[in-house]
């Protein structure tokens, strides 16, 4: 058409035709040979009967506004038709979705050429040279919006957007080999500057190597005031699994202590390996996993506090420089929406909230911010009058909600949806701490 050999009409009703026929024979590949290949070998393994009849449902509700806007998405349409066929959409529900935008977008496209071909034609001789590099970053371009545009069609997918992005800028979810190389390098400059490269590790002279590394938990807890210590006891690696438990026995019998108690590995960082049993059959699955010297130690309730304290070399007195509240992300369900929905949609919101002064009620559950406190309600009233206070605690980030049938049809039986997980680093010593845990160290 830019050089005349067409005219608009003519070629806008070809593009048109040519597209939306290879558009519908992708579907009826899809609905034609795609369906048999699904209960073959390797398929039949990766996709479950179950994942396709729900795959269906959800097309047939919601399958034309995918198809709609596929066409806009560059990357989408191969895998959208063909799913769509695979999965038994109506045919006349797809054509009609399909024809709308092809209709819309076709005669743009073939205007744009129309219009401006020789000039692109042109640009593409005197930018030659950047082919591959702008090829490169079209493909990037193109990989961005086909993962990000999927996800934006779908309130799942919006919700997974925002846990992926606020863990990315929230370093406490960074994982190690993204959080420590900046530290290891300060830690060098420091050493290069004051000429020790392990002066670092006289700032805890009580502790060997200042707790640098594999320090032994139980070591540090024997040098402290008994009094104010949970009791513990090491429970040797070398010895058979059946000793260990009688050992863990002995230990509650002696201490008169029941359930819950506290395992974790007495050389051990960043919370690995630590598990707060309530069963014996918790412990036995514990000490089965568990391969160097682990501790046993009773359960101290309540909250649990990690404090920063620091003392400057020639100090008399060092202060508390700052206090982590640490709390499990707490979820209670409404009845309604599956274990996964509730997730998706609070846990954001319920970690991100501003500090108030005042409760902020969300349904039936009261959560206030740190400054009063953070506190969180948790028995909440049903239709029918009677109060729940079953809470389910999870760690479960927004990008990693269950995709099983279960975890999505689940449903829990109370009333009021809120998951609240608050840290706070304000400068406080809690009234009335007298032990001394770290459950979770």
């Amino acid at each position: 058409m830019a050089q005349d050999r067409i005219g608009f009409v003519s070629g806008t009703i070809a593009c048109t035709l040519g597209i939306f026929l290879g558009d519908v024979w992708l579907y009826l590949s899809g609905r034609w040979f795609g369906r048999p290949w699904l209960g073959r070998a390797p398929l039949k393994w990766l996709v479950s009967p179950e994942a396709v009849a729900r795959s269906a449902r959800w097309f047939e509700r919601r399958g034309a506004l995918v198809i709609f806007l596929s066409r806009f998405i560059p990357g989408t349409r191969l895998p959208t038709y063909l799913a769509a066929g695979i999965l038994r959409m109506s045919f006349w529900r797809f054509t009609v979705a399909l024809f709308v935008p092809v209709a819309l977008w076709t005669p743009l496209l073939v205007g744009l050429a129309w219009l401006l071909g020789e000039q692109v034609f042109g640009l593409f001789e005197r930018f030659s040279r950047y082919a591959i590099p702008g090829m490169v970053a079209a493909l990037v371009l193109v990989w961005t919006v086909v993962a990000v545009g999927g996800k934006l069609v779908t309130h799942e997918g919006r919700r997974q957007l925002v846990g992926w992005w606020r863990r990315k800028v929230a370093w406490e979810f960074w994982p190690p080999w993204a959080f420590y190389p900046p530290v290891v390098l300060y830690v060098l400059w420091l050493g290069l500057r004051y000429r020790s490269l392990t002066l670092f590790t006289l700032a805890n002279p009580a502790i060997p190597a200042s707790g640098f590394i594999g320090e032994s938990k139980s070591a540090i807890l024997g040098a402290l005031d008994p009094a104010t210590v949970a009791r513990y006891r090491v429970i040797a690696a070398e010895l058979p699994l059946a000793e260990k438990l009688a050992a863990v026995q002995t230990f509650q019998d002696e201490l008169g202590l029941g359930f819950p108690i506290v395992l974790k590995p007495d050389a051990g960082q960043r919370g690995q390996g630590v598990t707060v049993a309530r069963t014996s059959e918790e412990v036995e699955q514990y000490f089965r996993r568990s391969t160097g010297d682990a501790i046993v130690q009773e359960h101290v309730a309540g909250a649990e506090l990690g404090i920063f304290y620091v003392r400057m070399p020639g100090q008399t007195q060092g202060e508390v420089f700052a206090i982590t509240d640490k709390r499990l992300p707490e979820v209670a369900g409404d009845g309604r929406r599956s274990l996964a929905r509730l997730i998706l949609d609070d846990r954001a919101r319920s970690r991100w909230r501003a500090p108030t002064s005042s409760g902020k009620k969300t349904g039936s559950t009261t959560c206030r911010g740190p400054a009063s406190g953070s506190s969180w309600s948790r028995s909440v009233p049903t239709a029918a009058g009677r109060s729940f206070s079953m809470v389910r605690r999870t760690v479960l980030p927004s990008s990693s909600v269950p995709s099983t049938p279960s975890a999505r049809g689940s449903r829990a039986s109370t009333s009021a949806a809120s998951i609240c997980a608050p840290r706070r680093s304000t400068p406080f010593v809690p009234a009335g701490a007298s032990r001394c845990s770290s459950s979770t160290a």
